[in-house]
C-alpha cells in the first residue's frame, strides 16, 4: 500500500513562475495491485508459507501421535520381527546339540504349550509326554528368545499352526545339518587326540580298518563286560558272532579301568574319549587336540550357554559311536540290519540310562562335567535346581498373591451382602 497526490506543476527551469499553491487533496488509499502486481504475488507467497508451515507443523504433530500410539505396538512385534529364518536356524543347530538330537520339535512345542507350569500333570501323562514336557523346558532354558516367540506370537493371536509348522521346520532342517557338519568333522580330527591311544599298526587308514576290525577303536566300542584282550572275543566281535545292539553301552562311556559291574553307574558318562569329542564339538578342536583353547568361539559360547546338559553328552556319544565304527554313513538307523546301527535308539537308550540313575548322582555328574569344561563357573553356571532358593521364592511370591485375591474377593463379597 501506498499513497497517491496530486500537486500543481513546478515553474520550468527556464524561469517560468510556478504554478498558483493549490490546496492539498486528501489522501486517498486505493489498491495496489494495478501499479504494483509483485506485491499481491507476495502476500499469496506469504500466505501460502505460512499455510505450509501450519501443515509442516500438523504433520510433524500427527506423525508424534502417531509414534507414540504405536510405540507399545512396536515394542511387541519387535520381540517376533527380529527372529528371522536364518536367526531359528542358528538356535535349531543349538537345540538340536543340546537338547533334543531327533525327537520332532513340533510335538515337543506342542506339548509344552498344553501344559500348566502351575500345575503338576506328570502322573496322569505318559512316560514320553513328560520327557517332551522336560525337553521343551530345556529348549527355554537354553533359548529363552523361544518363549519371548512364542508369547508375544500368542498374545498377537499368530501362534497357530502354520507358525509351528514353520518354526519346527526350520528348526529340524538346521539339527539335520549339525548332525551331518559333527560327524564329518569328529572323523576327520578324532585321530589327533591325545586320549585316543594309537600305535603304527592300530593308525586308521580308511573307515574299513575301524571298528571292530582295529584293536583301538574296537575296544572303545566293545562292552565293558567282555574281555577285549581275549582273542576269541575279538574274533567274535569282527566275525557278527557277537553283535551289540542299542541297549548294550560302550566301553568308552567309562574312564579306562572305571567300569565297575555291580555299579555301573559309577564313572558312567565320564570317559576320556567322551570329554574329548565333546570337547570338540562344543568348545573348541584345538582344545581337543591338547593344543589349547582356540581364539573361535565354541557352540555352547555363541549361544550364551554355560552349563553342561545331559542330553548334550547323550549326543556327543552318538557322534562317537558313528566315528569309531567301520560304518560309511551316519543315520538314525536301523536295528535289523546287521550293516548299520540304531543311533537313534542307542542316544535315546542313554537318555533313559540318565533317568534311571539316582538324581544325586546326575547332579554329580553334571558338576564334573562343567568343572572340566567351566572351571570358572562351575558353582554358578549350572542350571537351576527345581527347589532352589530362587523356585521357593518364586513358590512364597505366588503364594501370596493368591491369598491377596482370595481377601479381595471375600472382602467384595461382605460389602456386596451389607449392600
Amino acid at each position: 500500500m501506498f499513497c497517491v497526490t496530486n500537486r500543481e506543476p513546478r515553474a520550468t527551469a527556464s524561469g517560468g513562475k510556478r504554478g498558483k499553491k493549490s490546496r492539498r487533496a486528501p489522501v486517498r488509499r486505493i489498491d495496489s495491485s494495478p501499479e504494483e502486481p509483485d506485491s499481491q504475488d507476495r502476500r499469496r507467497h506469504r500466505r501460502r508459507s505460512c499455510s505450509h508451515e501450519d501443515e509442516g507443523r500438523e504433520h510433524r504433530r500427527a506423525r508424534v501421535r502417531e509414534s507414540s500410539d504405536n510405540e507399545d505396538k512396536e515394542t511387541e512385534e519387535r520381540n517376533t520381527d527380529i527372529y528371522t529364518t536364518e536367526f531359528w536356524s542358528s538356535k535349531g543347530r543349538c537345540l538340536g546339540r543340546v537338547a533334543v538330537m531327533y525327537d520332532s520339535f513340533r510335538d515337543i512345542i506342542e506339548e509344552g504349550l498344553t501344559r500348566d507350569p502351575d500345575v503338576d500333570i506328570s502322573e496322569e501323562c505318559t512316560d514320553g509326554q513328560n520327557r517332551r514336557y522336560a525337553t521343551f523346558k530345556l529348549l527355554l532354558q537354553v533359548a529363552p528368545a523361544l518363549s519371548t516367540y512364542l508369547t508375544t506370537a500368542g498374545e498377537r493371536g499368530s501362534l497357530g499352526p502354520d507358525l509351528l509348522q514353520d518354526l519346527s521346520a526350520t528348526l529340524n532342517d538346521a539339527r539335520s545339518s549339525a548332525r551331518r557338519e559333527d560327524a564329518h568333522s569328529t572323523k576327520e580330527c578324532f585321530s589327533k587326540w591325545p586320549s585316543i591311544h594309537w600305535d603304527a599298526e592300530a593308525c586308521p587308514r580308511g573307515r574299513q580298518h575301524l571298528g571292530f576290525n582295529n584293536q583301538v577303536t574296537g575296544q572303545l566300542l566293545a562292552s565293558p563286560d567282555d574281555d577285549w584282550s581275549d582273542e576269541s572275543v575279538r574274533d567274535e566281535y569282527r566275525t557278527g558272532e557277537r553283535i551289540l545292539g542299542s541297549d548294550e553301552f560302550p566301553a568308552f562311556l567309562w574312564p579306562e579301568g572305571g567300569y565297575d559291574p555291580d555299579d555301573m553307574s559309577v564313572n558312567m558318562f565320564r570317559g576320556d574319549v567322551l570329554l574329548s569329542v565333546y570337547t570338540h564339538i562344543f568348545i573348541s578342536r584345538k582344545l581337543a587336540k591338547g593344543e589349547g583353547r582356540s581364539a573361535k568361539k565354541g557352540i555352547l559360547c555363541l549361544h550364551d550357554v554355560s552349563f553342561v546338559t545331559f542330553p548334550s553328552i547323550c549326543y556327543a556319544a552318538t557322534v562317537l559311536h558313528y566315528v569309531l565304527s567301520d560304518i560309511a554313513y551316519f543315520s538314525a538307523g536301523n536295528e535289523s540290519d546287521p550293516r548299520d546301527f540304531p543311533h537313534q535308539d542307542f542316544y535315546e537308550r542313554l537318555l533313559g540310562a540318565g533317568e534311571d540313575i539316582l538324581a544325586t548322582e546326575m547332579e554329580s555328574l553334571l558338576q564334573w562335567w562343567n568343572q572340566k569344561l567351566f572351571p570358572s563357573r562351575s558353582s554358578a553356571a549350572r542350571p537351576a535346581k527345581a527347589r532352589s532358593m530362587a523356585a521357593r521364592l518364586k513358590d512364597q511370591a505366588r503364594l501370596k498373591r493368591r491369598r491377596q485375591q482370595e481377601e479381595a474377593r471375600k472382602r467384595a463379597s461382605e460389602q456386596h451382602n451389607d449392600d
